[in-house]
């Protein structure tokens, strides 16, 4: 075997590893500026692999090898040219305040977090996420026009973010626009169908629109994707109700409070059917009939 056929051998694995942290990089950029929000951690394996690059690059370095070195430096020189003209980062400033935000947000802080955001918009007017996140605040804290000129505002920079329309959902929903509400849901579904939330909030809008057979449909994907939504179950068990389903309905309800046990619209649902029933006994929350069982008196356990 040839010195030059031994070299090539050395460099495939070194090249392999290259191009896959390329091929790794660029699903990495995809992710993020499509989808608006990572779904798999890609950050360690990318550290790994760039660790790798970087070796190998260096080993050409010093066996002078101008071939391969050349080709690994145009690859991430490319990778860097495609992400800033199709992916431009947003300003280090715009980071920092939609991360601060997002704190203040998580503290219970609206007041701050919607100034932080504010801040975050007027350093980058084009980074979409910077306008869902002040959009989302506004909604919190109750200003539903404001959000949804925010939300509008992030689908007209980004038309095919899910996360924008179902935004507009929201918003339209708590003002009362129903049909707006369901339109902009639905988009959102056909842009990312496995989006729990957003089938969930589609759920009550169609519930209310007095369309429950449909609403039982739309809350049945939200539970698929996500049984810990507690609204998703409460508009099962309301669409139930109204399909004349009430074992279904009890077990949603019932359901509903093992996850927020102090649900007040649960509770009273619940209420109704076991009233309704002959069983009015059995509406305590489980945390409740724990405590209760929990406070009856105990013998002393010894045997005669």
């Amino acid at each position: 075997m040839t010195s030059g056929q031994n070299s090539k051998r050395s460099q495939s694995p070194a090249f392999a590893v290259t191009a896959l942290f390329a091929v790794c990089y660029g699903a990495g950029v995809v992710l993020f500026h499509v989808q608006a929000r990572y779904r798999v951690p890609l950050f360690p394996p990318l550290m790994v692999l760039a660790g790798g690059a970087l070796a190998s690059v260096i080993e050409d370095a010093r066996g002078r090898r101008p071939a391969p070195l050349a080709a690994k430096a145009l690859l991430v020189a490319a990778l860097g040219l495609a992400t800033q003209l199709r992916f431009a980062p947003p300003a280090t400033a715009a980071v920092f305040l939609v991360n601060l935000g997002v704190t203040e947000q998580n503290a219970g802080k609206l007041d701050e977090a919607v100034d932080a955001f504010r801040q975050a918009v007027a350093a980058e007017p084009r980074w979409p996420i910077a306008r869902l996140d002040l959009a989302t605040a506004l909604l919190a804290r109750g200003e539903a026009d404001a959000a949804l000129r925010e939300y509008v505002a992030a689908r007209d920079l980004d038309p095919r973010s899910a996360d924008a329309f179902y935004g507009i959902g929201r918003s339209c929903a708590s003002k009362g626009a129903l049909e707006e509400a369901r339109l902009a849901l639905e988009q959102a579904l056909r842009l990312e169908p496995r989006f729990p939330r957003a089938s969930g909030e589609l759920a009550a809008v169609l519930g209310e629109s007095g369309h429950a057979r449909e609403a039982a449909a739309a809350a049945r994907q939200a539970l698929e994707g996500d049984p810990s939504l507690v609204e998703a179950w409460v508009n099962r068990a309301g669409a139930g109700r109204v399909l004349g389903e009430r074992a279904e309905a009890e077990r949603a309800y019932r359901r509903a409070l093992e996850r927020d046990p102090r649900n007040p619209i649960a509770r009273e649902g619940l209420a109704v059917i076991l009233a309704g029933s002959g069983r009015p006994g059995e509406t305590r929350a489980p945390e409740e009939a724990a405590a209760a069982e929990a406070a009856k008196p105990r013998g002393s356990g010894s045997r005669r």
